[in-house]
């Protein structure tokens, strides 16, 4: 039986009751108000109890409080004190003592599915070492019981990873498919640098395999990786566009770099390269240039999946009709190239070129426009101090797709997704010798 008392010292009221479990509480009503008091003590004993004993759930003794709540408004209707200042925290007081309902763990689905909670941690996690029909029982029952992952528990499990790399000793392979294989990391060595530098960090090992060392056969080099225990793999840029790659996709966890690879579309890291076409644009219109030009092969029209040439196009919308310049795309393996360059650029006299081909700048040498000091030539994918235009971080992409698969490995997360995911690093603007300031009075004659 509930009861109330005041005792020494306290001006509220305080209230007495014992749960069926023989405990006994002693809890402040927070009012001195007598009758409500009671009422506060008698619904709180109610609700907690019956919890307690199970017959109701959390919602159920709510209602058995609220109907107590109600009647302590009605107590306080002739109170000079407004009946809405103590009801208030009165209830919060109340519904905070409730008990919550309890955490399920994964000790709770070991029991329940008869394994240990190891077993439960893996297949929770898609871990390979469970098989298929354990890991959808395991994940339908913890669904089922509504598990959730404590997320103060796995901020701390990935501290303790950052602090103490899980990875060491486990190779991560860079799958070269390349027929001239030295080739590869000649043209992309920022990206191996930065992979490299992040699996050191981490605590990995990044391992080359060459295609052309098995044959060229994507099926032997898949049985060599297995055999070697190697989950991760990192797929470079493809020698050709639109490559097709079979490996045993199934057993690996992979990330691709741009978008060469046509099949399977994995997820893939690279530089945001619509935005890099932006980026240089806007500051060489900011440069005082107005008449910017693009010339691009097609081969790499093809390999950046038209995000050079969409955002140009797209950015000279913002331009006066007279200042826009169409794309010029450079027929690939022809000799009559460099003619029709110089053709294009006679006809629209551009201020300044946008390019990632090297060769536009011999050519434009060889036309002697480079000497000219209110020219611009604007390099797409900067790797020296003399060419102006844009950075592409080239080792943070390395270093992030890195990044990517490990955590894909913790997640085991293997095969073809079913979403690809694409991951784009900014580029930052260089201002290079190529880049030419024009001044106002030339701009103005323009």
């Amino acid at each position: 039986m509930a009861s109330i008392h005041l005792q020494p010292g306290k001006p509220n009221w305080f209230c007495y009751f014992t749960t069926p479990d023989g405990k006994r509480h002693t809890k402040s009503t927070r009012t001195r108000n007598k009758q409500q008091a009671t009422v506060i003590c008698r619904a709180w004993q109610k609700g907690v109890r019956a919890q307690k004993a199970k017959s109701l759930n959390p919602e159920q003794a709510q209602e058995i409080i609220a109907k107590g709540v109600v009647e302590i408004r009605a107590l306080d209707k002739n109170e000079t004190t407004p009946s809405a200042e103590l009801p208030v925290p009165t209830a919060i007081l109340i519904e905070n003592r409730i008990p919550k309902p309890r955490r399920i763990t994964l000790t709770d689905i070991a029991r329940e599915a008869g394994v240990s909670h190891v077993t439960v941690s893996l297949a929770l996690r898609s871990h390979p070492r469970i098989s298929t029909g354990t890991r959808q029982k395991i994940q339908a029952l913890a669904k089922r019981l509504g598990y959730r992952p404590d997320p103060a528990l796995s901020a701390l499990n990935a501290y303790r990873r950052e602090a103490r790399p899980f990875g060491a000793h486990e190779t991560l392979a860079w799958i070269n498919v390349w027929p001239e294989a030295h080739r590869l990391r000649e043209i992309y060595s920022y990206y191996w640098e930065g992979a490299l530098e992040r699996c050191e960090d981490l605590g990995y090992k990044l391992e080359e395999f060459r295609l052309v060392d098995y044959g060229m056969r994507a099926a032997r080099l898949s049985q060599v990786l297995q055999a070697r225990g190697i989950r991760g793999v990192l797929v470079p840029p493809q020698f050709r566009n639109r490559t097709h790659l079979k490996l045993g996709w199934e057993h690996f966890t992979a990330i691709a770099f741009g978008y060469t690879l046509a099949q399977p579309q994995l997820h893939l890291v690279t530089n945001a390269q619509f935005r890099s076409v932006t980026i240089a644009m806007r500051a060489l219109r900011r440069m005082g240039h107005r008449r910017i030009g693009f010339v691009l092969e097609r081969n790499i029209h093809e390999r950046t999946d038209h995000n050079y040439a969409g955002s140009y196009l797209a950015e000279q919308l913002r331009y006066r009709e007279a200042d826009r310049i169409p794309v010029f795309l450079l027929p690939n393996n022809s000799a009559a190239v460099q003619k029709k360059f110089g053709a294009w650029y006679h006809r629209h006299q551009p201020e300044s070129i946008l390019t990632a081909n090297f060769q536009v700048e011999a050519w434009m040498l060889a036309l002697g426009y480079l000497e000219k000091r209110d020219y611009s030539l604007v390099m797409l994918d900067v790797h020296n101090e003399r060419h102006g235009g844009i950075d592409q971080n080239g080792h943070t992409i390395g270093r992030t797709a890195v990044d990517l698969l490990v955590g894909m490995l913790y997640r085991n997360e293997r095969g073809i997704p079913r979403i690809p995911q694409r991951t784009l690093i900014e580029g930052h603007w260089v201002e290079g010798q190529t880049i030419r300031r024009l001044v106002s009075s030339m701009r103005k004659a323009k």
